[in-house]
């Protein structure tokens, strides 16, 4: 779904995310929770009551075919897969120092399982927080995820899992996904970002398309695709206030369109191109509609759009 966002309406989303102060490197108000880059600044820390939490996660392997994770987090640093994958199913491991924290686990099925793992919505909060999330998954099972994070920052490796479809939201804070193994299904990524950098490092092998949909609101947007696109795919970027960094390879024929009110630039293995203002066309020498290609379109609000074919 298309969406344009607003400085002024970014902002305020800022101020009434879950009823706190979004700042940076301003202890004005008093206790502040640090998350990556982004201050959270409290009023008070009265009725924060820290808490050692440490709660585990363990579901076994038997041969399913299909995983669906729905991970729901309101403030975290969540990593997947940063160690490697498990023979287990999945595998999870959280730590919380504030009760209200502490993820719920659910799963369900069979040949097909849901995985889930969710924090309360938490509306306001006082004190300094600190929760972390890191989750295993199998390398054998075909893998859907929904990621919804509301504060905090999500690093994910791809590498070695079969994965198909990743759908994103995040709220404020930095997200990387990394994706270098040899994939045999079409893949699908979908990213809705508000404010936080965002970097996808796609340098494995994609046997199948693979198409990208980002939606970002305030901050920088990076997609490396340094792999082999052996069918080609597609990206679609609509960028808010930030610069767009795209990273494209060579072998394989390449659209692009871009929109916006700076003009873009394209550096093909060496060759400087710059795309007219308000709108740009431009094709490598490979492109035939008879493909593979990769197709580019991209509009961006304030920002530069820089695209590197190498």
């Amino acid at each position: 779904m298309k969406k344009s966002l607003s400085l002024c309406l970014i902002m305020l989303l800022l101020f009434t995310f879950t009823g706190c102060r979004i700042t940076f490197n301003d202890d004005e108000f008093g206790e502040d929770v640090s998350l990556g880059e982004f201050i959270v600044s409290q009023f008070d820390d009265e009725n924060f009551e820290s808490v050692d939490g440490n709660v585990s996660f363990t579901e076994a392997y038997q041969n399913q075919e299909e995983l669906a994770l729905d991970f729901n987090f309101s403030v975290t640093e969540f990593n997947l897969n940063l160690e490697g994958t498990t023979e287990q199913l999945v595998e999870t491991e959280a730590t919380y120092n504030y009760e209200p924290l502490e993820p719920e686990f659910s799963i369900s099925g069979d040949t097909k399982v849901n995985y889930s793992i969710k924090q309360k919505n938490l509306r306001s909060f006082t004190g300094r927080a600190e929760s972390e999330i890191n989750t295993k998954i199998n390398a054998n099972v075909i893998t859907d995820m929904d990621l919804s994070m509301g504060v905090g920052e999500a690093n994910i490796d791809l590498t070695d899992v079969k994965i198909r479809n990743v759908n994103i939201e995040c709220g404020v804070g930095d997200l990387e996904v990394v994706a270098n193994g040899i994939y045999d299904q079409e893949q699908s990524y979908s990213l809705e970002g508000g404010v936080g950098n965002s970097e996808f490092k796609m340098g494995g092998e994609f046997n199948k398309p693979v198409t990208f949909n980002v939606e970002s609101g305030v901050g920088d947007t990076e997609i490396q695709c340094t792999g082999a696109f052996n069918e080609g795919g597609s990206i679609s970027v609509e960028g808010g206030v930030g610069n767009i960094d795209l990273t494209l390879p060579a072998n394989v024929g390449i659209k692009i369109l871009t929109t916006g009110v700076n003009s873009a630039s394209v550096s093909d293995q060496g060759k400087k191109v710059s795309l007219g203002l308000f709108e740009g066309y431009y094709t490598n020498d490979l492109y035939s509609e008879d493909g593979p290609y990769i197709t580019v379109d991209i509009t961006q609000g304030v920002g530069a759009i820089d695209i590197n074919i190498q």
